[in-house]
């Protein structure tokens, strides 16, 4: 399907633990070009989300680059696993991103060789941030390893409980709670104003300086985030890059994660995100024209699978 069209494609099994959805669009000013890519591999459990860092002329191949070397590594490692023994997913998660660092670090190398021809002082020309779910059989139920860098991220709604995120920014925001300048519960409220009247001047400012980011993969001293948490039946993991979640916010995704379909969801947010861009960005300030992905796995695990 053309990138100039929403992509929506859920992958589903009658018998399947999971259900994978996806949808993604282009930036409407390069519609021939999304530097977002989306990874799903329903027989070996495994998501992504990579999205190629600004305008850089590598970008959208550094980002389909991170996907195609973490689905490579993910199955040469599943094909090594002892039988029998259950694995340490936060660390093959680890080294998924160390593997997928190193090929953007090369393709970098080597478009910069070229570029530098006509500009000596371009410092990079390819990177990407990622958020990878793996998802790993247990005897009660199943696991999942999730890791990131940059600012895509991964929520997880569960039945009778908020939407939570399982990660946080390498960005502006956490730069600015790390300098002790923002505590956490004000960095929250700005980061999910919709309107320019719940901001103060200086607050407005912190607003339009979040989409810096500190960390993608392309970096020698990446550091990394991970973890794992059990999965119950009717668990919902959203994976989506800063075109999701910077037009909408944490309680609109909520709301359309608790109440689309399992195979129609993704696009669905996909869908109020456009509508949100095309917004007054002066009056809502969320307003954000970009590549936008979403990438949702909806939990069917039966209740007496599930810890």
């Amino acid at each position: 399907m053309s990138e100039q069209k929403v992509l929506e494609a859920p992958v589903e099994h009658s018998l399947a633990p999971f259900t994978f959805a996806r949808a993604t669009k282009a930036h409407v000013e390069h519609p021939e070009s999304n530097r977002d890519a989306l990874l799903v591999d329903a027989e070996s459990l495994l998501a992504a989300v990579c999205d190629g860092v600004g305008d850089m002329s590598g970008a959208r191949q550094a980002a389909r680059l991170a996907a195609q070397t973490v689905k490579k590594h993910w199955r040469n490692l599943l094909a090594n696993l002892i039988p029998g023994a259950e694995p340490d997913l936060e660390e093959l998660a680890r080294q998924l991103l160390e593997e997928a660092n190193r090929a953007v670090l090369a393709l970098d190398k080597k478009l910069l060789r070229k570029e530098r021809k006509t500009d000596p002082d371009i410092t990079c020309c390819a990177a990407t941030t990622i958020a990878l779910a793996l998802l790993y059989p247990r005897h009660n139920g199943y696991l999942m390893a999730y890791a990131h860098a940059g600012d895509s991220r991964i929520y997880l709604l569960r039945q009778g409980e908020p939407i939570r995120r399982l990660t946080a920014d390498d960005g502006y925001f956490t730069w600015k709670m790390g300098k002790g300048e923002l505590n956490e519960q004000d960095a929250l409220r700005i980061d999910q104003a919709s309107r320019a009247e719940e901001l103060t001047a200086e607050e407005r400012e912190h607003f339009d300086k979040r989409n810096g980011i500190s960390q993608s993969l392309w970096k020698e001293d990446l550091e990394l985030h991970l973890g794992q948490i059990e999965l119950c039946q009717h668990d919902r993991i959203l994976l989506c890059t800063d075109g999701i979640h910077d037009n909408l916010t944490d309680a609109e995704l909520e709301e359309i994660l608790r109440s689309g379909a399992r195979t129609t969801v993704a696009r669905k947010l996909l869908q109020r995100a456009i509508e949100r861009s095309q917004q007054d960005e002066n009056i809502f300030i969320r307003a954000k024209k970009d590549d936008m992905s979403a990438l949702v796995i909806t939990c069917h695990c039966s209740p007496h699978q599930c810890v």
